[in-house]
């Protein structure tokens, strides 16, 4: 399980949308995974988005 938190300062910066990508790339390639799975809260839109990208 992996859980994030980013400061109100750093939101609508593409921050967490980049760390993401890295981790589901390195989860993929390195940690040879074949399924992710991703559960958020239905008041955070953002979280949604950038699981999405």
């Amino acid at each position: 399980m992996i859980g994030y938190h980013l400061d109100v300062d750093f939101w609508n910066k593409g921050i967490m949308t980049e760390v993401l990508g890295a981790v589901v790339r390195f989860l993929y390639v390195k940690a040879d995974a074949h399924r992710l799975q991703a559960t958020v809260c239905n008041d955070h839109q953002a979280s949604f988005v950038s699981l999405r990208r």
